[in-house]
């Protein structure tokens, strides 16, 4: 009988551990889809935090696109919410870590994040990445009045469609604000985001005088030496 016991629950440990293993991985949920721009955003595991993603198609090609993420002096006229943004050292053509102070909902602090802002090609799908994850600095020490927030991990993908006279951009952002903000706050702050983060980088791409990054093109038409890991910014 203890036998027979054993068998039965080992049994149904097996099963347990076997349908855990299987569980569908988190998917993303439509939240909208307006003026040519889509949101999403997907559950994570372990955490009632959510993970957002944006969607949009600029008339320009990813020369030009990149030219908007490289230029951090320029990201307080189309970065949700960012106040202040700044080098705080360039590391090389396409990496160096950021600064960034983003506006908070009354009657919170204003939030600020340092990071690493790298970028990498993929030639034969036409695409570029610029992944973006906070780091700790010693030339950007934590502002007193501020708090220092996380940025568990962002990404820009830009990819070349249309014989490259246009760029698909999606952006995914995770965030830790930090600190002990309201639920609604972060929503606030996250979901909106995407949004008017997308719209700000449209309004950059229609500019006529927005030039092209020649160092982004010659990347992606296979005019330099591989390089399997470049950088840049936000």
């Amino acid at each position: 009988m203890i036998r027979e016991a054993v068998l039965i629950l080992s049994l149904l440990v097996g099963i347990s551990a076997l349908a855990e293993g299987t569980s569908s991985p988190a998917t993303w949920e439509v939240l909208s889809r307006s003026d040519g721009i889509a949101i999403l955003q997907k559950e994570l595991k372990g955490t009632s935090a959510v993970a957002l993603r944006g969607e949009v198609i600029l008339d320009s090609p990813v020369s030009k696109v990149a030219t908007i993420l490289f230029d951090t002096s320029q990201k307080t006229h189309w970065v949700s919410r960012a106040k202040e943004a700044h080098d705080v050292r360039v590391i090389g053509p396409y990496e160096r870590i950021e600064y960034q102070r983003a506006s908070a909902p009354w009657p919170l602090d204003d939030r600020d994040f340092v990071f690493n802002a790298k970028v990498a090609f993929d030639r034969p799908n036409q695409k570029m990445f610029v992944r973006l994850k906070s780091v700790e600095d010693p030339l950007a020490p934590p502002v007193p009045s501020l708090v220092r927030g996380e940025l568990i991990e962002c990404t820009y993908t830009l990819t070349a469609i249309e014989n490259g006279a246009k760029t698909k951009v999606e952006v995914e952002i995770q965030i830790d604000p930090k600190g002990s903000p309201p639920s609604w706050a972060v929503n606030k702050f996250q979901k909106t985001w995407p949004r008017e983060t997308l719209e700000g980088m449209r309004s950059q791409a229609a500019r006529p005088d927005l030039a092209e990054n020649k160092g982004v093109r010659e990347e992606l038409l296979n005019l330099v030496p591989t390089q399997t890991v470049a950088s840049a910014s936000n």
